[in-house]
């Protein structure tokens, strides 16, 4: 499903460039038309990235390592059609052919999905967040309701530490 959700994302983001390769939008000096359309990937691509993983996380909460990488594998494939688009579109000559169009396919994808996954990827695990887990193991909001046994939550980070409790001591 993620590498679906990718590829769909992909291909909106390559017809989107194609068409502003041909018919985009000028004012003055500035031009999205010809070379002026690789903005259009460069703005839209770190876009899609951001959206499809926050969509794999909150779907496949705890396990979206595969879901992460075919969802990027799948916008690789959807922004590298760029290329054989242009070239069933606009052929630019008797020599522009679908088998010419593969690395095309291939690479385009990769110089502007890839680097933009990778800074992502770096920048999401190097982070730790804090998540409250109490002294049982059960949320604040359970250890709140249960009769008994201390309810003060403790802060565990997701890398394995735990962080300080910053909440005042609660008084009888």
């Amino acid at each position: 499903m993620s590498f679906i959700a990718g590829l769909v994302w992909g291909l909106v983001i390559a017809g989107l460039t194609v068409a502003a390769e041909h018919y985009g939008p000028s004012y003055r000096t500035l031009s999205l038309s010809g070379n002026g359309a690789l903005a259009v990937i460069s703005v839209l691509v770190p876009l899609a990235v951001y959206r499809g993983w926050t969509w794999v996380t909150n779907r496949w909460s705890g396990r979206a390592v595969v879901p992460a990488i075919a969802y990027v594998a799948g916008l690789w494939l959807g922004v590298g059609f760029v290329a054989p688009i242009d070239v069933l579109l606009y052929p630019q000559g008797p020599g522009s052919t679908l088998v010419n169009a593969i690395p095309g396919l291939l690479l385009s994808g990769a110089v502007f999905v890839l680097p933009v996954a990778l800074v992502a990827r770096q920048g999401s695990s190097s982070s730790c967040s804090t998540s409250s887990v109490s002294r049982s193991g059960w949320s604040r909001s359970s250890a709140r309701s249960s009769a008994g046994g201390s309810s003060r939550a403790r802060r565990r980070d997701r890398c394995g530490g735990e962080a300080a409790d910053t909440r005042p001591p609660r008084s009888s």
